[in-house]
């Protein structure tokens, strides 16, 4: 029969890339984590911090993907605002050479 240990060693062995930690083992005891990384570094979690953690990481993920869209909108806002200035910029030479035609 699999216990909720064995899940968290096998989650914590699996999905292993370059740059991450390989976790070798793992043991649960009341609100606290033991673990050994590969390099042979224990360490101790509590529970309560991890899920924390876990609530912070997915505020802010929730939080950059509208902020990304607004980044890009603000990107195409700047565009065609610099646009408008260059057709602005342009009317009043045209004005200006007018006018300074009529002045003579």
């Amino acid at each position: 029969m699999k216990t909720k240990d064995d899940d968290l060693s096998a989650a914590s062995r699996s999905n292993n890339k370059e740059g991450t930690i390989k976790i070798e083992k793992i043991n649960k005891f009341e609100d606290k984590l033991f673990g050994e990384t590969e390099k042979n570094t224990k360490f101790v979690i509590n529970i309560a911090d991890l899920e924390a953690i876990k609530n912070f990481v997915q505020d802010i993920t929730k939080n950059v993907n509208p902020t990304t869209k607004i980044v890009d909108f603000l990107y195409d806002d700047i565009e065609s605002m610099n646009k408008e200035l260059q057709s602005y910029v342009k009317e009043s030479k045209t004005y200006k050479e007018r006018h300074d035609e009529e002045v003579r």
